[in-house]
Parts: structure tokens; C-alpha cells; sequence
């Protein structure tokens, strides 16, 4: 498949990684002084938020301007239920807050969120729908945040399924596509609660995606 002016169509794949999913903007901002053209974006997790963001016609300097002053408090609070101990329903009010309010389908460029179905074990592709929703479904990781409840099914963090998604992106048309990853082993031990459990989130998404390859 090729563009409109006949050049191969260029697709991105961003994968989670927590707060390191930041790095995506820099990769973004990379390809842009390259002259690099993207064409359509698929991410999970943190990638699905940086994606969505991009492809709703966010600028590179925009999402950083957002990055600088956006903080954990921003999209998430402390909660106690069975499904988790934090909850990021404030990360769909500062979504449509800060990027704004849109259908997935209404995207400049053509855009999807990466989720998993937690009672099958399924990998769920959203590309229609309220864009907040499904960041929040590709956000939830399983026992530490609470899951999102969209047409019967139980949706939690892309990442259990397929934290890379470039096949995706050529679902979306794209004929080359340039996946990003993000997850690297610790340099140092992670010291202290919160920083232990960005490292169990993201050691069960890593163990999860190998035995999804």
C-alpha cells in the first residue's frame, strides 16, 4: 500500500514503559528533523497516550510543554478495591483536558490503542471510541490498577499482550513500520515502594510479552 503521492506509507509502534514512555517524544522529534513522515500510529500503555496525542495534531513542543507539567497526581489517586491500588479514571479528565476530546475515528492520522481482554487472554485493538477510554484500557496493568469495562469485556494494559504492536500498524496501512521500545534492565536497585512497583509492572509486562512472541 502507498500514499496518495505514491511513496510507501510509514507506520510507528510505540510500546510502554511507564514514566519512561517519555522517550517516545524524543523518538517523535527525531523523525520529524529527519523528515521522516508518519503515517499512522499504533501504542500501548504509555505509548497509546504519546500516540494519540501525536496523531490528534499535538506538536512535538506541545508534548513536551504537557510532559513538563503533568506529575503522577495529574492522572492518578490512591484507591483500595479488589482490582487495584491506583486508579486512573483522572487520566481521562486530564486526557480530554489536555489533548482534548475525540473520537479515535476522527484522528488526523489514523491511530490505535492497544488493549487486553482480561478474561481470554485476547490482544484488543481500539481505533474507534472515546480516545480517553481506551488509553485508560491500555494503561490499566492488572492488580495495580482497575480494569475498564467497554462492550462486555474487561480491558486491562495493552502490554500483557502485545507491548511492541507493529503488526498493528499495518493493520493501519503502514508498508514500513519503526517499533519502539523502551524497556531496559534497571542500572541500579529500585529503592523504596513506588519505585518497586514500576519495576513488578514492568517485569510482568515484559515476562508477558515473551510469552506472547
Amino acid at each position: 500500500m502507498s500514499s496518495n503521492n505514491g511513496r510507501m506509507r510509514v507506520g510507528l509502534a510505540l510500546g510502554g514503559g511507564v514514566a519512561r514512555g517519555l522517550a517516545h517524544i524524543g523518538v517523535l522529534s527525531v523523525l520529524e528533523k529527519a523528515g521522516v513522515p508518519i503515517d499512522c500510529v499504533a501504542g500501548t500503555s504509555m505509548g497509546a497516550i504519546i500516540g494519540a496525542a501525536y496523531c490528534a495534531g499535538l506538536s512535538v513542543d506541545d508534548l513536551r510543554d504537557i510532559a513538563a507539567r503533568t506529575g503522577w497526581w495529574h492522572v492518578s489517586r490512591p484507591v483500595f478495591s479488589v482490582g487495584g491500588f491506583v486508579t486512573f479514571k483522572h487520566l481521562e479528565r486530564w486526557f480530554e483536558d489536555n489533548i482534548g476530546q475525540f473520537d479515535l475515528r476522527d484522528l488526523a492520522i489514523p491511530f490505535a490503542a492497544v488493549a487486553s481482554d482480561l478474561n481470554t487472554g485476547e490482544r484488543v485493538v481500539l481505533s474507534e471510541g472515546r480516545a480517553c477510554t481506551a488509553i485508560r484500557a491500555s494503561c490499566s496493568v492488572p492488580g495495580f490498577v482497575p480494569p475498564v469495562e467497554s462492550e462486555g469485556r474487561i480491558l486491562v494494559d495493552g502490554g500483557i499482550t502485545d507491548n511492541i504492536p507493529a503488526d498493528v500498524a499495518r493493520l493501519l496501512g503502514a508498508d514500513y513500520v519503526i517499533g519502539v521500545d523502551i524497556f531496559v534492565p534497571a542500572l541500579r536497585p529500585r529503592l523504596g515502594p513506588f519505585s518497586q512497583g514500576i519495576a513488578a509492572i514492568e517485569t510482568l509486562v515484559r515476562a508477558c510479552s515473551c510469552r506472547a512472541g
